[in-house]
């Protein structure tokens, strides 16, 4: 095989390569399920807000928590409710430790703050770190709660 020969393969693999890439992700692009199932988990891979899969609890620390990694809040909210360590605080105790909360229902449906996302088949699932402020304006019943209510499509 001559130089030339070489260097038409060489093309002809590179034009192959970039015809099969722009198809998945137009494919990607144009068709839910495989964009479910294909392009949205490898995104979740890089996106610091996704979580992959159980989380071991971790020891509360603010800087940690205020920059907003999903792992990390997430396992900093298991750990503070397993620990009970935010029964009995006020809602200004909560705000200087945890940051304004995401949603802040009034009465019995509680205040919650976005942990992050967990990409599952074609829908996200969101992760929430979830209390309920008493009539006497304390924390109790912390949990870490999954819900399909996605606050990105408000």
């Amino acid at each position: 095989m001559t130089g030339s020969d070489r260097t038409r393969q060489r093309r002809k693999s590179t034009a192959l390569a970039v015809i099969l890439g722009a198809s998945v992700v137009g494919l990607c692009a144009l068709c839910p399920i495989s964009n479910g199932l294909l392009l949205r988990p490898l995104l979740a891979a890089f996106d610091s807000r996704y979580v992959p899969g159980q989380i071991e609890p971790m020891p509360f620390d603010r800087d940690l928590w205020r920059a907003g990694n999903g792992r990390h809040r997430v396992g900093m909210a298991r750990y503070l409710s397993d620990k009970k360590l935010l029964d009995g605080k006020s809602r200004a105790e909560l705000v200087e430790m945890l940051g304004e909360p995401d949603v802040d229902q009034p009465r019995d449906e509680g205040v919650r703050w976005l942990l992050g996302f967990y990409a599952k088949g074609l829908f996200d699932e969101t992760l929430w770190l979830e209390l309920t402020l008493g009539e006497k304006g304390t924390a109790s019943g912390a949990i870490v709660s999954v819900s399909w209510d996605d606050p990105r499509r408000r």
